[in-house]
């Protein structure tokens, strides 16, 4: 399973921001979602890592 991850930094103070998306889905899903929100949020850059499903997250079927 895989999760998509955004990064992006705070406007005002540069901070680096790393948020990491609560759903698992499938690499499928996961290339799906990325390029979808790579459009939407241009200013981010988005990734896909691979989750472990013990860490209490929700699969999305």
């Amino acid at each position: 399973m895989y999760r998509v991850v955004f990064e992006s930094q705070h406007p005002r103070d540069k901070r680096l921001i790393i948020e990491r998306g609560p759903w698992l889905v499938d690499r499928a899903s996961a290339d799906y979602w990325k390029t979808t929100f790579s459009k939407l949020l241009p200013q981010q850059f988005i990734w896909i890592e691979l989750a472990q499903q013990d860490q209490g997250l929700h699969e999305i079927p």
